[in-house]
């Protein structure tokens, strides 16, 4: 199996608009995926996909091609990789996270970390 992580990375002056002007929208979607919950976690991403929040940051896949589940993505995130699980960083990037979403490129399903375990999302990401 093969994940993409993706998360909100962002830019200075995005840094800027979240710090300085917490009512925008930039603001409250960085923010609504700080802690979301089982009724607002699709709604939360929806709108920080919208304003383009989120980058792919990893790919993380298993030596043996099947063996890897979101937890071991997350593990493998935070820089403690199982035996034959690979990491590859696609750019700079922070360590796995509430709000981070990791795509099962074989299922096709996209799966958010939640602040207590993965919620699988109804969506369609398309990778570019």
């Amino acid at each position: 199996m093969t994940y993409i992580v993706y998360q909100r990375t962002l830019t200075s002056d995005q840094v800027d608009v979240v710090s300085q002007q917490q009512q925008s929208p930039l603001a409250k979607a960085y923010f609504g995926l700080t802690f979301p919950n089982d009724d607002n976690a699709e709604e939360c991403v929806a709108n920080a996909l919208d304003l383009g929040l989120y980058k792919q940051t990893m790919v993380i896949n298993a030596t043996d091609g099947l063996s890897l589940d979101v937890d071991d993505v997350f593990a493998a995130g935070n820089g403690h990789p199982n035996d034959g699980i690979n990491v590859v960083s696609l750019q700079k990037h922070p360590s796995m996270s509430v709000g981070d979403i990791a795509v099962d490129l074989l299922e096709n399903t996209a799966t958010l970390c939640m602040p207590t375990g993965w919620k699988e999302l109804n969506l369609t990401l398309q990778l570019i």
